[in-house]
């Protein structure tokens, strides 16, 4: 058996979404089918919520095994909790008046559907819960983009028996389709007669479907600056034209084994401290979840805190996976070097923002929604820059979404953003999210139908300090269609 995959993780709430992640990461580079993906997040998200209700304590080590033998893929979770019995028994048809209390009956019987194989034993005082999931044997989908309709028909074949090719010579054909399908790697050409790939890429970069897709690209131009110009735009590979059959078969297996490796070692290494809540002041908390947490993509959360407030930022830059973290970069020093060094003032910041925005000092290619608070107490002072309302949610889950949003920065010099306050009574919570948390629900509902569906999933006994944690998990969407830039923030 090959161990694949092995990290140790604490036994708190964050730690579900980080295990989803890796699931996500390992199992979608070693190429699980989708079905087996979502079924491995869902049976892992219910096991793990079920240890984190009963365990002893918060802080105990849980350790995530993945590993490979004779073509099936192994997902083993090792626990110190105390064992339940039931989840090995034999009892499939339990009834409400047999007479046995049973806590969680649901979650076992999803288990049992989902994988009617698992195994969970106690081996030396460890659980060890474990299913098994199989390689889908389809072959990796490639697609080709070349305006040159001799070579097109050449690459194709070299290709065709190792992979699942598509074939393109427009680029706005190949854009339309990568954006509606998922695929393994790009080979395009350098020079197109309206574009280039490097503007394809940019656009590509954008798409949700292409963040883990690897790109080669090949030219018959040796010049170095052309070279140089094309790995400005992380490309994976640069070849060379006239192609050889033998060297792109070399070149693909390489960048496609090394996004793989790049899968697996994002999902060991990425955020091994889980971000747990955080107060304040005397009377907020702050729980953060989502990719403000694991630094995927292009949200993140800032949080200033001094004697007179706190001042937190939640933005969403547009776009997915590396391109947009290094446009957030940019953006997070801008501002921290604002609020350091020129003034704490949220409106002069929004318009000094939006000003260098505006004469593109900052993300030239991109967009970015942002929403600033100045929190006093349970007095919050806010504005939203074309980002999601804050919604406010009462004792008894029902509630409203706060005031108006303001343009989207950058689009005007001469726009002046304007500050909105508001007080959160005791007992109620905030909810801040980037759009991305409701990306895979229903495009017919409003953002505050979805929230509240959700809230009428939770439990009574999380109505307290636990809402945030349960809203959460009861957001999850299908593993295979969890993205990069969903953020979750909720003060309470």
């Amino acid at each position: 058996m090959a161990t694949l995959f092995h990290r140790r993780f604490n036994l708190i709430w964050p730690a579900v979404s980080q295990i989803r992640q890796a699931l996500l990461h390992v199992l979608g580079g070693l190429s699980v089918d989708e079905n087996d993906i979502d079924n491995a997040g869902l049976v892992m998200t219910e096991y793990l919520t079920n240890l984190l209700r009963h365990c002893s304590g918060e802080d105990e080590a849980i350790t995530l095994v993945i590993s490979e033998e004779q073509g099936d893929i192994n997902v083993m979770l090792i626990d110190p909790t105390p064992y339940f019995k039931l989840m090995c028994s034999e009892k499939e048809g339990w009834q409400v008046h047999s007479g046995d209390l049973v806590e969680g009956g649901m979650g076992l019987a999803l288990i049992r559907h989902s994988f009617p194989g698992y195994q969970y034993v106690n081996l030396d005082g460890k659980n060890q819960f474990s299913f098994s999931v199989s390689k889908n044997t389809n072959k990796k989908k490639v697609v080709l983009l070349d305006d040159d309709l001799t070579l097109l028909p050449l690459l194709s074949a070299y290709l065709s028996e190792r992979y699942s090719i598509s074939v393109f010579s427009e680029p706005d054909e190949a854009l339309h389709y990568l954006k509606h399908s998922q695929n393994d790697l790009l080979i395009t050409d350098f020079n197109f007669p309206n574009t280039t790939a490097i503007e394809v890429i940019e656009q590509i970069r954008a798409f949700k479907t292409c963040t883990e897709m690897a790109i080669i690209l090949m030219s018959s131009d040796h010049q170095p600056e052309t070279i140089h110009q094309a790995n400005q735009s992380y490309i994976d590979d640069y070849l060379l034209k006239p192609l050889l059959k033998t060297q792109l078969h070399l070149v693909c297996d390489r960048v496609l084994k090394r996004k793989q490796q790049q899968a697996m070692k994002q999902a060991q290494t990425s955020h091994n401290e889980a971000c747990k809540h955080q107060m304040i002041n005397s009377q907020l908390t702050m729980w953060p979840f989502g990719s403000v947490v694991s630094g995927n993509g292009g949200d993140f959360l800032l949080l200033k805190t001094d004697k007179k407030h706190s001042i937190l930022i939640l933005a969403d830059v547009m776009g997915h996976g590396l391109a947009a973290k290094k446009e957030s970069y940019a953006l997070k020093g801008f501002i921290q070097g604002f609020l350091g060094a020129v003034s704490t003032d949220i409106a002069k910041m929004m318009n000094a923002l939006s000003h260098a925005i505006y004469e593109e000092k900052l993300l030239q290619a991109s967009l970015v929604t942002l929403i600033v608070l100045q929190i006093n107490e349970r007095c919050i002072s806010w504005i939203s820059a074309g980002h999601p309302l804050p919604l406010e949610v009462d004792k008894h889950h029902k509630g409203h979404i706060w005031g108006d949003s303001q343009p989207l920065l950058g689009l005007s010099s001469d726009h002046c953003y304007q500050i909105t306050q508001q007080h959160l009574p005791n007992g109620h919570h905030l909810l801040l999210y980037t759009d991305g948390w409701f990306e895979n629900a229903s495009k017919e509902q409003t953002a505050e139908k979805q929230v509240f569906e959700i809230v009428q999933r939770i439990g009574p006994s999380d109505y307290g300090h636990n809402f945030a944690n349960a809203l959460w998990k009861n957001s999850f969407p299908n593993l295979h269609q969890e993205i990069d830039d969903s953020s979750l923030v909720v003060l309470n």
